[in-house]
C-alpha cells in the first residue's frame, strides 16, 4: 500500500510538473527597462522584486483573476488586455499590480477592446467595432501635448474597421480591407497611403520611415513584399531621398527578396520580418 502511495505521489508530481512546463510564451512586450511575457495560461509575467523574499522573481501581474489576452508597452510601462476587453496599466517598479481603465471619455464602459498598443506614455487600442481609441501622455500631440486622461475616440475615416496599428514617428492604421492610413504628429488629420494593392501588415519606425506588406494577389496569399515611404530612406536601403506617402517605394528588388513576408515590425532604426521560409 505504501509503495502504491509513493508511486501515485510520484505520478502526481510528474503531472504537475508537466502542467507547469507545458505553458508556452505567446507574446513578448519589451520597453527600455521592462519586459513582460504573455503565456498560454492567460497570465502575463515579468521579473519583479519580491519584497518578502528579497529576490527578483518571475511573477504574474494581478488582474483580479481575469485572463490576459494581449500585452504591449509604452516607455517603462506595461499595458495588458483582459478577456473582457478592458485595458490595464502597470507603471513598472516593484509591484505586480495594475490599474484598469474603467470608462472612456464619454463615461461608457471601456470594454470590448481587441488589441492594444503603446508609444512612450501614450496608449492606444482597437475596439471590437474597429475604432481606434487614444489616451495618456499625448506624445503624438494630437491634442496639443496635453495629457488625455480618459480613452478618446481618435478622428478616423467613417465606416472603416481597423485591425492593426503601428506606432512610430507616425501612427499607421491597417483596415480590414487592406487600406493604410497615416496620422502625423501635431494633428488628428489622417491621410490614406497610396499603395498599389491592399496591404496585410504595417510597420512604423521612430526614424520617420514606414513599411507596408503588399501581396501580389491577396485572394491567394496574405504574404507579400514591402513598400516603404518617409524621410529616412537610408534606413531601409534608400538613397536618402524623402518619399511621400503618395509614392511608396517597392523594396523587393532592392532587398533581393526571393520569398514574401509573413510578418513585419520596426523599432528605432531597424526592420525585422519573418518571410515564407
Amino acid at each position: 500500500m505504501r509503495a502504491k502511495s509513493l508511486l501515485f505521489g510520484a505520478v502526481f508530481l510528474c503531472l504537475c510538473s508537466l502542467s507547469v512546463t507545458s505553458q508556452v510564451v505567446t507574446k513578448v512586450a519589451c520597453t527600455e527597462y521592462l519586459a513582460s511575457w504573455l503565456y498560454s495560461d492567460g497570465k502575463a509575467r515579468a521579473f519583479i522584486f519580491n519584497t518578502a523574499t528579497g529576490h527578483v522573481e518571475i511573477t504574474p501581474y494581478d488582474l483580479g483573476g481575469r485572463k490576459v489576452v494581449d500585452i504591449s508597452t509604452g516607455f517603462n510601462r506595461i499595458t495588458l488586455l483582459d478577456d473582457q476587453g478592458y485595458v490595464w496599466l502597470n507603471n513598472g517598479g516593484s509591484s505586480n499590480g495594475a490599474a484598469r481603465f474603467n470608462t472612456d471619455a464619454t463615461g461608457a464602459a471601456f470594454n470590448n477592446n481587441v488589441s492594444i498598443y503603446g508609444y512612450f506614455y501614450t496608449y492606444l487600442s482597437i475596439r471590437s467595432d474597429g475604432t481606434i481609441w487614444y489616451w495618456g501622455g499625448d506624445d503624438y500631440k494630437f491634442y496639443g501635448g496635453t495629457a488625455v486622461s480618459a480613452p478618446t475616440k481618435l478622428n478616423q475615416p467613417a465606416g472603416v474597421k481597423f485591425v492593426k496599428l503601428a506606432t512610430g514617428n507616425s501612427l499607421l492604421g491597417l483596415t480590414s480591407t487592406g487600406d493604410v492610413y497615416e496620422w502625423d504628429k501635431g494633428s488628428t488629420k489622417f491621410t490614406k497611403v497610396s499603395l498599389p494593392r491592399p496591404a496585410t501588415d504595417v510597420a512604423a519606425s521612430h526614424m520617420a520611415f514606414n513599411v507596408a506588406v503588399v501581396p501580389d494577389n491577396i485572394a491567394t496569399s496574405t504574404m507579400g513584399y514591402p513598400y516603404a515611404w518617409g524621410s529616412e530612406s537610408p534606413y531601409w536601403g534608400g538613397d536618402g531621398t524623402s518619399y511621400p506617402m503618395t509614392n511608396p517605394q517597392a523594396l523587393k528588388t532592392l532587398w533581393k527578396m526571393s520569398a514574401p513576408i509573413n510578418k513585419i515590425t520596426a523599432n528605432q532604426n531597424v526592420i525585422h520580418f519573418i518571410d515564407a521560409n
